[in-house]
């Protein structure tokens, strides 16, 4: 994880569908020269001008905004991680009991992905708190 501060620059917006019935919001805006892409389904408050602190990963030269504080409005637009990692336990432990029909190794695979991304927000929630 990466982490960026500065002020918006070359702000543009657009909506992604994703489904028939739900959508993502994104922005698209530079700091100091670096591409950022900020994806949400819920609103993205921000502004050309606001002073904004991001936690990522840059792929193909663009930061991907994992988690955010908008500074200037304190705003800030984290993921529940703990939802995640109830997720992740639960699909964990059903392939644990089911591990003898084969099946259970399936859950118990996409349950560690789930308890890992879980934990890769919570080390960006933690850095983000850093950076202000």
């Amino acid at each position: 994880m990466e982490s960026i501060k500065g002020k918006v620059e070359n702000l543009r917006f657009s909506t992604e569908a994703s489904g028939e019935n739900s959508s993502n919001q994104i922005a698209v805006f530079s700091i100091n020269g670096q591409y950022i892409e900020c994806k949400s389904s819920e609103s993205i408050f921000i502004e050309e001008g606001d002073t904004f602190a991001a936690v990522g990963k840059i792929k193909n030269n663009v930061f991907k905004v994992v988690t955010y504080k908008n500074i200037t409005k304190n705003i800030v637009m984290t993921d529940c991680s703990k939802s995640y990692m109830a997720w992740g336990l639960m699909l964990f432990v059903v392939g644990t009991i089911f591990l003898y029909m084969y099946i259970g190794a399936i859950f118990m695979v996409f349950g560690g992905l789930i308890i890992k991304g879980s934990r890769d927000l919570v080390a960006a929630n933690k850095l983000l708190q850093e950076i202000e």
